[in-house]
């Protein structure tokens, strides 16, 4: 199956991490959303949250706000499970962060129902001795900044009685929630009017050609006095062949990029420990180019093998993604009289999801 490359027709690329994306740059590929590496706008492959972005070059990190009202630390307290004084903020990937509060002093704190399913809480001590909004809100940036899970995800500042929180991977965050038992007399927060998250643009650049085949892979079993055999789908058969010019386009997608991830990543990014979406600010240790040379791992969470590819056929209409491809083949054309072009082809075994935009969720262990 062919695609005329309209002006809806675009394909991008992605890792299958939520976290971790890869970055081309002195003739060598590496890790980034690491301890060590951070994520740029520049990466040539972003992490799996990113989608297909077709506007924006350049990313923006996302900045919310809580504005502490009240001066009496005890009415922060959460004072039972069921308190509903939460603060719950999100990451890029919409993985929720809950924040709330105990008071040396105070009634005795009990942590919010909340905490317990976030993907982190926080707990923030707070003294009855200074009476001050804009101490509580110090008190509230310090502590995320000193959280070594919290500090992994954002940046926290204040001014006076507000914070400002800023999320380390630039994109659209979901939202900033204050929970039921807080009252605007205690605190407010705001995402309305502040710095909005963007995502760069991922799309592959100079594409000449796509070619696209879908179909399933069968077994024919024949029982004894039965004239039919039986089809049985072993597994699904998805090639996908991306024909693009040699040497031209972003800076993050030059014609050495996509050679080098055929000889060193043809299956992406590798997790030593098989840890499923680790968080923005793994050890750099802890993850590896995965060269095809290990099984794929998968857990009840799902599997990060491989990359995400999207095919937008009809935009905002009709995207098709590819999940846990690898890459099989790469070849370059040389023309002397035209242009000198590369093929980058695709394999994959996960059936295939098409919607009005492109699927950014983790294949399931079912889907692999």
């Amino acid at each position: 199956m062919a695609y005329f490359l309209g002006r809806d027709v675009k394909v991008a690329m992605t890792t299958e991490h939520e976290a971790f994306g890869i970055s081309y740059a002195s003739s060598a590929l590496d890790i980034t959303g690491t301890s060590a590496t951070a994520l740029a706008d520049t990466d040539a492959i972003p992490p799996r949250p990113v989608g297909l972005k077709v506007a924006g070059t350049a990313g923006v990190a996302e900045v919310s706000t809580i504005t502490c009202v009240s001066a009496d630390e005890p009415s922060y307290e959460s004072t039972s499970s069921s308190s509903g004084k939460t603060i719950t903020v999100f990451d890029t990937d919409g993985d929720s962060y809950v924040i709330h509060f105990s008071t040396a002093g105070g009634t005795g704190d009990v942590a919010p129902s909340a905490a317990a399913t976030a993907t982190a809480d926080l707990d923030v001590a707070l003294t009855t001795s200074t009476g001050s909004a804009s101490d509580i809100a110090t008190a509230i940036k310090n502590a995320i900044n000193a959280d070594s899970v919290f500090s992994k995800v954002f940046t926290a500042t204040s001014s006076s009685a507000v914070v400002s929180i800023t999320n380390a991977q630039k994109g659209v965050a979901t939202d900033i929630v204050r929970g039921s038992g807080f009252s605007d007399s205690i605190l407010t927060v705001n995402q309305t009017g502040v710095t909005q998250g963007v995502d760069a643009s991922n799309i592959i650049s100079d594409i000449t050609g796509v070619d696209l085949s879908l179909g399933t892979v069968d077994e024919d079993i024949n029982f004894m006095g039965q004239r039919s055999a039986l089809k049985a789908e072993i597994k699904k058969d998805i090639n996908l062949t991306i024909t693009r010019k040699k040497g031209a386009g972003q800076t993050g997608q030059s014609h050495e990029l996509f050679e080098e991830l055929f000889n060193e990543a043809r299956c992406g990014i590798l997790h030593s420990s098989n840890t499923i979406d680790a968080e923005v600010g793994e050890t750099d240790s802890n993850l590896s180019f995965d060269n095809n040379l290990q099984q794929p791992f998968f857990s009840s969470d799902g599997s990060n093998f491989g990359y995400r590819l999207h095919l937008q056929l009809a935009d905002s209409k009709e995207v098709l993604s590819i999940k846990n491809a690898c890459i099989t083949e790469y070849t370059t054309t040389v023309n002397t009289d035209g242009v000198t072009e590369e093929s980058i082809a695709f394999y994959a075994t996960v059936t295939p999801s098409i919607g009005t935009s492109p699927d950014t969720t983790i294949a399931t262990a079912a889907d692999f």
